[in-house]
């Protein structure tokens, strides 16, 4: 462990390096800061990235001296992580536990010692993943999770075929490896992870098909620095798309354009992923369709298709693909939605969204829109999308009050609630609800998958803090 810590910090010669690098920016900061396009993000950086070809993977550092920086905004610790199979938890005692598929390790133990559901290694009951320190914060991409310790070191396991783990060595990791350190906040969403050191620079690896990472479409094995940002207050990844807060409360979005979900105009020369539009660039989301610049951000929540914020006196605004009542206008439609809208009667100090589904904390209810199509907004039989399921207009879940915390995926919808006790609900083909896929509460949903549709408390949970 000593010779892997060894590797996470930069020598001293190439931290000299580094320095005069960021010198050589400061004055096409400065420009910037007072002048210039508002809606565009100045010339990307010069700063090396951390992956060097073949050479294996470099440690992610800060871009400044510690002392020197401008700490990033700090958002309140996920105690809960929903990835599209399995979930872990922080326990009371600051150890996780994960639950549901375990095909690739994302369970933090080898398949080989897992049971089954039928297809994939599997478990219905939460395991501790050993070899972690005390844990503040987890999440959870795809098949893969990341957990932040209380000394700002990050430890990543699970999937590693596209460097969501930083390694290029092994296509699965089974137990916890320390891929990063001075981190102020992680996210991970697909296959890819993204952190925000604590001087405010923001560093990704994994997946980079859609290239949101500065770079030519390969996957990132080991870290690199996404170019122009620096510093941010606080960021936010989608499988295709990504956002942050800048120190100014404004926020950025690049990536997949899901009917206007970059919340910014197209470029003349953008180009297309996956069929979509694709806008490489971070560019400020506008408030107007005159293209005035959004401000006032506390909190920025991309998923896929839909992007929500609050603002710092509490005001939800969603735009993008309202397809699915993702925008919680109450009625869906196939326009689209480049300028934020409000989400009516309602104000949070804490959102999630994921997939084209968001719920929110609001006078401690939990209240959910969007998309329903795997029960993640109860059995949802009144109302439909294009003929799937979904809530177009807010919804408070009635066994959820109070509700301390909320996490999403695309297909579950997890909370805390204040005595401590857990609950999930959603997509169970995997357990991932922690139900076995015999218990009769199980019903099908699309795609042929079984789901949870209504709250379910997790007996099994550690004892949470």
């Amino acid at each position: 462990m000593i010779a892997r810590m060894s590797e996470l910090r930069f020598s001293r010669p190439r931290l000299r390096r580094l320095g005069i690098l960021i010198a050589a920016l400061v004055v096409p900061a400065f420009v910037y800061a007072c002048g210039g396009n508002d809606d565009v993000l100045g010339p990307p950086d010069e700063l090396p990235s951390t992956n060097d070809g073949d050479a294996g993977p470099k440690p992610i550092a800060t871009s400044r001296p510690q002392e020197e920086a401008e700490a990033p905004k700090v958002l309140p610790p996920s105690s809960i992580a929903l990835g599209d199979d399995f979930a872990c938890v922080v326990a009371k005692d600051r150890s996780v536990w994960c639950w549901g598929k375990n095909d690739v390790g994302q369970l933090g133990r080898d398949p080989a010692a897992t049971g089954s559901c039928g297809t994939f290694p599997c478990s219905p009951l939460p395991s501790k993943v050993e070899g972690l320190p005390r844990i503040a914060t987890v999440k959870a991409g795809k098949d893969f999770a990341c957990a932040l310790d209380d000394k700002d070191q990050l430890w990543c396991w699970g999937n590693n075929a596209k460097g969501q783990i930083q390694g290029r060595d092994v296509t699965s990791r089974f137990t916890p490896e320390l891929v990063a350190e001075r981190v102020a906040q992680v996210e991970a969403a697909g296959e890819h992870a993204c952190v925000l050191l604590v001087d405010g620079a923001v560093f990704c690896w994994g997946d980079n098909a859609c290239p949101l990472f500065g770079r030519a479409g390969e996957a990132v094995i080991g870290s690199t620095r996404v170019p122009g940002l620096f510093p941010q207050a606080s960021i936010s990844l989608g499988p295709d798309q990504m956002c942050t807060v800048a120190l100014d409360s404004s926020v950025l979005c690049w990536g997949t354009d899901h009917k206007g979900s970059l919340g910014h105009p197209l470029p003349s020369d953008a180009t297309q992923c996956n069929g979509l539009p694709f806008d490489p660039t971070p560019k400020r989301v506008a408030a107007t369709p005159e293209g005035t610049v959004l401000t006032g951000a506390a909190e920025v929540r991309v998923g896929q298709g839909i992007v929500c914020l609050h603002t710092t006196d509490g005001v939800i605004k969603c735009w993008g693909d309202n397809s699915h009542g993702g925008l919680g206008q109450g009625i869906p439609d196939t326009n689209e939605h480049r300028v934020p809208v409000d989400v009516p009667q309602l104000k949070t100090l804490q959102l999630a969204v994921a997939g084209e589904t968001a719920c929110a904390k609001v006078a401690d209810r939990l209240v959910c829109w969007g998309d329903g199509r795997y029960g993640q907004l109860e059995n949802v039989t009144d109302t439909t999308c294009g003929g799937t399921a979904c809530r177009p207009l807010a919804h408070v879940v009635p066994s959820q009050n109070p509700v301390r915390e909320i996490a999403l995926s695309p297909y579950a919808v997890a909370t805390i609630k204040p005595d401590a006790s857990l609950w999930i609900w959603g997509k169970n083909d995997s357990a991932e609800t922690g139900a076995p896929q015999a218990e009769t509460t199980n019903v099908s949903c699309a795609g042929g998958s079984t789901c949870i549709p209504s709250p379910r408390m997790l007996t099994t949970a550690p004892p949470l803090e």
